[in-house]
């Protein structure tokens, strides 16, 4: 969901190990820690507020299929606009340009089905998604205690959810992403209609070398958060791209006249109006 983050995990350490089978347990204290039964009759929620991201913020939304894990969310934060989605077969992103792409390598999948496991609460109705549990482990973090389990949802890769061992309350999770793990921290729970939801989460990733960059964190803060919402499939299908740009000629083809410096393609162009020089990259890490 949010999507889409963390601290060194080399610092850790490992207090006690339990059984899988402990997961079920774990699993059942962090329902009725939220809410129980209430969570059985919501079929969907929506929330508002604002995501903040290198020393920008702005507004943010989300839907989410409480079901299913389909999501959809917007946000523009300072002059950047996107939006994020899955469907319930492929994720998709909207680029601040307005390019849309639909994320269907094997690796976006899994990582979308992932995400949708833990939107949907997958541990506590594995048969609406059905997942393998690990082994239980408690751990020490910033003189805190946790109830770590390692969980692989149906199709997707392992998650680790981080449960707060005073509440019960899920407090992170971890999730690979590429070489690095992204970390979402879970905070400030609050009452909403009988379940108790995080109104704040905050996102690291932390590369393969264990570092974590502050500028990169994203957060979010939510102010209104609704239960029971209508959604149709409309509201996680992936958007059509509105066209940002055309060529005049009727053929659809046109020239460019363009530099090769140090095997490096520049172009002449304008922004508001002013001339400008661009350098042309293949954009392969993306």
């Amino acid at each position: 969901m949010l999507r889409p983050i963390t601290l060194s995990l080399l610092s850790l350490a490992i207090a006690s190990t339990c059984h899988a089978s402990d997961a079920v347990g774990i699993f059942a204290r962090a329902k009725a820690a939220s809410g129980g039964a209430h969570w059985d009759a919501i079929g969907s929620w929506r929330a508002d507020g604002t995501a903040s991201t290198g020393g920008m913020s702005g507004a943010f939304q989300v839907t989410v299929d409480a079901r299913t894990g389909r999501s959809a969310d917007a946000y523009q934060i300072g002059p950047v606009e996107g939006a994020d989605g899955f469907d319930g077969k492929q994720s998709w992103r909207r680029d601040p340009g307005g390019e849309v792409a639909a994320l269907d390598a094997p690796e976006a999948l899994r990582r979308a089905h992932s995400d949708a496991w833990v939107s949907a609460h997958g541990y506590w109705y594995p048969q609406r998604m059905p997942g393998n549990s690990g082994e239980v482990t408690s751990k020490m973090l910033d003189g805190k205690r946790y109830v770590v389990v390692v969980a692989t949802p149906q199709g997707g890769d392992p998650v680790t959810l981080w449960f707060a061992n005073d509440t019960g309350l899920l407090a992170r999770v971890q999730e690979p992403q590429g070489s690095s793990v992204a970390t979402t921290v879970y905070d400030d729970y609050r009452l909403v209609d009988g379940v108790r939801i995080p109104f704040r989460a905050m996102i690291d990733v932390t590369d393969a070398a264990g570092r974590t960059d502050p500028r990169d964190r994203s957060e979010v803060r939510f102010e209104h958060v609704a239960l029971n919402v209508p959604i149709v499939d409309a509201d996680f299908a992936m958007p059509k791209m509105v066209a940002t740009a055309r060529i005049d000629n009727q053929d659809g083809k046109t020239a460019i006249p363009f530099d090769l410096v140090n095997n490096h393609i520049y172009v002449d162009g304008r922004v508001d109006g002013k001339p400008a020089r661009f350098m042309v990259d293949t954009g392969g890490t993306n």
